[in-house]
């Protein structure tokens, strides 16, 4: 039972880790719930690293807060040189470029609208208007004209 009562903190956040990054934001519905299961090494894992860390230093939020931002500086500097690498790759030309960097900006494009309309708010929980909608819509359609031209660019 002391066993349990020791961890139990560190298990909670291993689980409300995902849940606020991923359910809470509304990314996922609860029919989705799980899909926490992986989630939890890449964001309960962070977050319990962070609070250890933390602890063993005997320090602080601020230090938690650093590391905190340290991890998700090092995660994107580590994506974009995955990317560059396996972009390098024999045959990746100027076409599988512009459908990677095109599918991405589509994606968080759509995302964000389907967000907007559905749920009716925005990432931050902050009720959408008609105005956001639309001048997200306005940015999708913008964004699908210029991959167009892109793509028309492109040597043949």
């Amino acid at each position: 039972m002391k066993t349990l009562r020791r961890i139990a903190p560190a298990l909670a956040l291993l689980v409300i880790a995902p849940l606020i990054a991923e359910f809470l934001l509304g990314d996922f519905n609860i029919r989705q719930i799980g899909f926490i299961l992986v989630f939890i090494p890449q964001y309960g894992g962070g977050a319990l690293l962070v609070r250890e860390l933390t602890r063993r230093a005997r320090r602080g939020w601020p230090t938690m807060l650093l590391l905190a931002l340290a991890g998700l500086l090092g995660l994107e500097v580590a994506a974009v040189a995955l990317f560059a690498v396996w972009s390098q790759r024999a045959g990746w030309g100027p076409v599988q470029a512009l459908a990677s960097a095109s599918g991405a900006i589509l994606t968080y494009g759509w995302m964000s609208l389907r967000r907007l309309v559905v749920q009716g708010s925005t990432a931050l929980g902050v009720p959408s208007t008609p105005i956001d909608v639309v001048g997200q819509a306005a940015l999708l359609l913008l964004l699908l004209g210029l991959c167009y031209w892109a793509w028309r660019r492109l040597p043949r």
